[in-house]
This record gives C-alpha cells, structure tokens and sequence, in this order.
C-alpha cells in the first residue's frame, strides 16, 4: 500500500512540474520584449485607425468646425517652430 501511495505521489509531481513548466512558459511568452511591443503597436494602431476615421466622420458633419480645428492646430505648429527657432538663436549667439 506504501508503494501504491508514492507512486501516487510522483505521479502528482510530476503532473504538477509539467504544468509548471506550461505556466512558465506561458509567461515568458506574455513578458517577452518583442511580444509586448508587437502588442502595443497593434494597440496604437488600431486606436489611431479609430481616431482617425472618428475624425473624418466629424469633418463630414460639421466642416466648419474641422477647418477651424485645423487652423488652430496650424497657429500652435507656427507658434512652436517660432519659439523653438527664437531659443536656438539665443543659444547659438
């Protein structure tokens, strides 16, 4: 009966290693660099995607209020490369 119950044992031990090592590398699957990246870009992708096509849909319905958007957002890009080019001269002189 002794027997019977060690091998019972190893047997759970076994079983329990071989899960172990699914689990381990299930995770390593999951933390890998190249995987996590791959998963974010995907992510970005698709959140710009929906963005995007949000956007349009916008300017289809009110085209007034995108071309105002994007003179405002021309304004803030002019603004920026002024002071940008206005800091390099006080570096540079």
């Amino acid at each position: 009966m002794t027997s019977t119950k060690s091998d019972e044992i190893r047997s759970e031990i076994e079983a329990t290693r071989a899960q172990l090592g699914h689990d381990l590398d299930e995770l390593s699957d999951r933390i890998s660099p190249q995987k996590v990246a791959g998963r974010t870009a995907q992510g970005v992708k698709t959140k710009v995607a929906t963005a995007s096509s949000a956007g349009r849909d916008k300017a289809r319905e009110n085209p007034r209020a995108a071309g105002t958007a994007a003179g405002g957002l021309a304004a803030v890009g002019l603004l920026t490369s002024m002071i940008r080019r206005r800091r390099r001269r006080r570096r540079a002189g």
